[in-house]
């Protein structure tokens, strides 16, 4: 039996039996990817959803050890002790990923030699693995075929199998769904500038989801006080496989996975900790000069090398640290790797509304700009249905489907749009930007040739204020911002692979209960045939107003005059910032 890890056919042996270990094995634009072939799956690892959980809490609960155990040795390497909370702001979120995702394929490749134990597999050569310079470049890194086959072959090799190996280079493609700097680059140079020479009270990222016109209208109405970071990447060096980086083989674990992710620190630590640190240091605009009263972060604890480098130099200066909600399923999730990492780093965690579900002091609620779509949404044409893809390789350890689980995912949108056969020709599908290799547009096609697909460059908010009717399949950002437009939608999805956690069942269960939310496709489909006549008549009567504006109220709060209650919240009372 021989172990696919990869999509790379050239790390496969067609003549032998081929156990796919996940859906990264398989290209789906080609239908005769597998042709001629003797394969099977390695069934899902994740079915067990009590054991993913573990695993998430056990990968979470190990960062702390590692980022201490990493403070000291770079300390030792830079010839200067920074906190363990300096090294969690920089590199936290990378290490995090990267545990996750080191755990899930640990965890396939023990489960495919206890049913094959003398399976075989081809391993990638070392001096081709690929080492990223910032949390930017590992993110799109992370997404292909070459890192895959890089991290199994590290799996292979501590497990001691002396299989053979194959030279490839790594060729950088264009990141999928990577996020863009929002600010004008004029405007981002003025405050930097700024931020430079007399400081801010509160200096923050790009405050996603604002977008660019409400970032800036943000930081006019606070007269200076505070000023968005951005538009300067880093400095940074290539990593170099030198005595300095192999030594970090050398820190301490107590039990075999810990083992395994610090015999893999050499190839995977990104090298602005460490061959690239200097030069991004002095680069920095914290390095000197006034020091903020707060420094505030939305996507920019997970995403900007440049800004989380910042505020660890103003942090160890004094700075406090706040979180801005960025997403969807935060405070509704059972678990989550991005809030908890958040909330972990901050004094002050600012949400969308669930603080008051919580329970935790450090949590208070901002409500986003309000956004109403047009007067006449539910009076269009056509029934707009969004759908999610992802990638095929788990990313991280979360509640919702990962690898076989997505093929299930996309059969109950099949489901859905078989149910609303009567009404096909007025379907329009909004499928997500990317389509991260699943083919799906193309099975989509061939089963419904009816089908049209609908422009997902428009906003959401745009697109929804012309539609009858709105269909959404997961419990993300779509499904919280459409409730918050207040335009006629229906949801779905499959409870058993989106888990809730249980502050959020009583207003889940209020939508379910006004028709707006369904367990299966079958019952969605037919509420949207029933209510596509006229849903306005259905979305305006009390039930499901009740319903919308009580879930609104906790996840997902909009106010017209949000600048108000933003300046009360993060200027009133924060100091102007600390003289240096």
């Amino acid at each position: 039996m021989f172990l696919a890890t990869t999509a790379l056919k050239e790390f496969w042996d067609p003549a032998d039996e081929l156990l796919l270990l996940g859906p990264w094995c398989i290209r789906f634009d080609d239908p005769h990817w597998l042709e001629g072939l003797r394969c099977r799956k390695l069934p899902n690892v994740w079915d067990d959803r009590a054991r993913l959980e573990e695993a998430a809490r056990y990968c979470q609960d190990i960062q702390d050890d590692m980022l201490r155990q990493l403070a000291d040795y770079l300390a030792e390497a830079h010839g200067e002790r920074l906190s363990p909370r300096y090294w969690k702001i920089l590199i936290g979120a990378w290490l995090l990923y990267y545990t996750h995702q080191l755990f899930d394929r640990f965890t396939q490749v023990r489960a495919a030699l206890e049913l094959q134990p003398q399976a075989r597999s081809l391993l990638l050569e070392p001096d081709d693995f690929h080492v990223p310079r910032t949390t930017a470049e590992f993110l799109p890194f992370y997404h292909t075929d070459h890192y895959n086959l890089q991290l199994y072959s590290e799996i292979f090799r501590f497990l001691e199998k002396s299989w053979p190996s194959r030279r490839r280079t790594y060729a950088p493609a264009a990141p999928a769904g990577a996020l863009r700097p929002r600010g004008t680059p004029a405007l981002a140079a003025l405050s930097r500038a700024a931020i430079l020479r007399r400081g801010a009270a509160l200096v923050t990222d790009e405050l996603y989801p604002l977008g660019r016109k409400r970032l800036w209208r943000w930081t006019a109405s606070a007269r200076g006080r505070c000023l968005p970071l951005s538009g300067a990447p880093l400095p940074t060096a290539p990593a170099r496989l030198n005595a300095k980086r192999l030594g970090l083989a050398g820190l301490h674990g107590q039990d075999e996975f810990r083992r395994l992710l610090i015999a893999t620190l050499p190839r995977a630590l990104p090298a602005v900790a460490l061959e690239g640190f200097a030069a991004a240091r002095r680069s920095s605009p914290a390095r000197r000069g006034p020091v903020p009263g707060a420094v505030m972060a939305s996507t920019g604890w997970f995403y900007d090398d440049s800004f989380k480098l910042a505020a660890a130099e103003w942090a160890e200066r004094g700075a406090r640290l706040w979180g801005l909600q960025h997403g969807g399923q935060y405070g509704m999730a059972k678990y989550s790797l991005a809030e908890s990492f958040e909330r972990s780093l901050c004094e002050r965690y600012f949400t969308w509304g669930w603080s008051g579900l919580d329970g935790d002091k450090r949590l208070s609620d901002l409500p986003l700009p309000a956004a109403r779509a047009a007067a006449r949404a539910g009076r269009g044409d056509d029934i707009v249905v969004l759908t999610l893809e992802n990638v095929k390789n788990t990313h991280h350890l979360f509640p919702h489907p990962l690898g076989w689980q997505w093929q299930e995912h996309f059969a109950w949108l099949e489901r859905l749009l078989a149910a609303l056969t009567p009404e096909l020709s007025r379907v329009r599908l909004r499928f997500y930007p990317h389509d991260y290799g699943w083919g799906h547009r193309r099975s989509l096609r061939q089963r419904f040739p009816a089908l049209r697909a609908d422009d997902s460059g428009l906003p959401l908010a745009k697109r929804a204020a012309k539609a009858r009717l709105l269909i959404s399949d997961y419990p993300g950002t779509p499904f919280l911002e459409l409730l918050a437009l207040d335009v006629p939608s229906i949801h779905f999805w499959n409870e058993r692979l989106w888990e809730t956690r249980d502050s959020a069942l009583p207003d889940l269960d209020a939508l379910r209960r006004a028709g707006i939310l369904h367990s299966d496709p079958e019952s969605a489909a037919r509420k949207a045939l029933e209510v596509a006549a006229d849903p306005r008549r259905w979305w305006e009567a009390r039930p499901a107003r009740s319903a919308r504006a009580r879930l609104v109220e906790h996840f997902c709060r909009r106010e017209s005059g949000w600048l108000k209650s933003w300046r009360r919240a993060l200027l009133d009372g924060t100091p102007p910032g600390l003289v240096p």
